[in-house]
């Protein structure tokens, strides 16, 4: 990859988000840096992925910034922005049936001119992704016609081939089998330590973050509850407060009581 991840740095001040009135974030102020694997965990309602989305900027802010290098976001052509982060979401069928390939391809689209087709650096790079994430055998299949995890798969594989300095993810690993789970996990970690890559992950599955995040963002009734390293946040007591539930096992196994 062609990035040079070592200075990239987001800051999240003050942020607060509204929605009729209704307070969804409140005040939140935190920071993200290369060569991490970041987890964001709390209820259903929580905030996590409106964070996600305001970091975005697919959402309006109500207050405070999100600053990339010490430059507030709404000071970068999108495009530009564009080589800096990228978003998965659970995947869904698509209006239009494009290839696996096409997918993937569209993640190159911050780096094409205008009417521009791919360049073999372009061309490289959605074939590097496409072996990486163990797509090759689909890559001619129409998307629409693939199982939720294979689609899931994709998508990821669409925002690697983007290669921007961060990768938000929300519940990346939705609707993969156990082996497909491990083949994502491994391939973020790769993305942490050989690329330097800032990752940041919002999932409800507590094992997931305990097992590959560095840092996790516990956030309850929209404010940061706790956040630390993975072996200060994710105790036994703090995460019963937050989910306001039983926790049935201490680290690394845990899981809340039915």
């Amino acid at each position: 990859m062609v990035n040079d991840y070592q200075n990239a740095q987001i800051s999240v001040k003050n942020l607060s988000y509204q929605v009729n009135g209704k307070a969804i974030l409140r005040n939140i102020s935190l920071e993200f840096g290369a060569g991490e694997i970041v987890g964001i965990l709390g209820p259903n309602g929580a905030g996590k992925t409106s964070l996600l989305k305001l970091m975005m900027q697919e959402l309006s802010k109500s207050a405070g910034d999100v600053y990339l290098h010490n430059t507030r976001l709404e000071n970068y052509p999108k495009k530009e922005l564009a080589k800096e982060f990228t978003y998965v979401t659970v995947a869904k069928p698509l209006d239009f049936n494009f290839t696996v390939y096409e997918i993937v391809a569209m993640g190159r689209y911050p780096y094409l001119k205008i009417f521009c087709f791919l360049s073999e650096k372009d061309t490289l790079a959605v074939d590097k992704v496409i072996k990486e994430t163990k797509l090759h055998d689909y890559k001619h299949n129409f998307f629409n016609t693939l199982s939720q995890g294979e689609m899931q798969r994709v998508m990821i594989a669409k925002a690697l081939a983007q290669d921007t300095r961060f990768l938000f993810l929300d519940e990346p690993i939705a609707h993969l089998d156990i082996k497909h789970q491990k083949e994502i996990i491994d391939i973020l970690q790769t993305r942490k330590t050989q690329y330097q890559q800032g990752i940041v992950v919002v999932s409800h599955d507590i094992n997931l973050l305990a097992r590959i995040c560095d840092r996790v963002v516990l956030l309850k009734d929209g404010a940061v509850y706790k956040v630390g390293k993975m072996a200060e946040v994710m105790n036994k007591g703090d995460l019963e407060r937050v989910f306001e539930t039983e926790i049935l096992a201490s680290p690394p196994q845990l899981r809340c009581k039915d």
